[in-house]
């Protein structure tokens, strides 16, 4: 995604909507996969929005989600994605 979309997804609040969406979806895998991979592409060559990221509780929702999900290699290896752009 463009920085213009980006900028656009933050003023929209889409970090904090997908956050939540994991506490309410949290076990279905497909919701959690492509909520990572949303969070992903978000954060990825864009420090202002991965410093929105970590300002929305950004990093305690990895913390949890990997405290809970540590068991599916796939979903750590998003993860793992997430916090090296973050």
């Amino acid at each position: 995604a463009c920085d213009t979309v980006k900028k656009r997804l933050i003023e929209a609040e889409a970090i904090e909507t997908a956050i939540e969406m994991f506490e309410n979806f949290g076990d279905s895998t497909v919701i959690i996969q492509s909520l990572l991979y949303i969070l992903t592409n978000v954060t990825l060559r864009n420090p202002d929005v991965a410093e929105h990221f970590a300002d929305s509780g950004g990093f305690e929702f990895v913390l949890t989600f990997i405290n809970k999900y540590l068991d599916k290699p796939k979903l750590m290896k998003q993860v793992c994605m997430l916090l090296r752009n973050a």
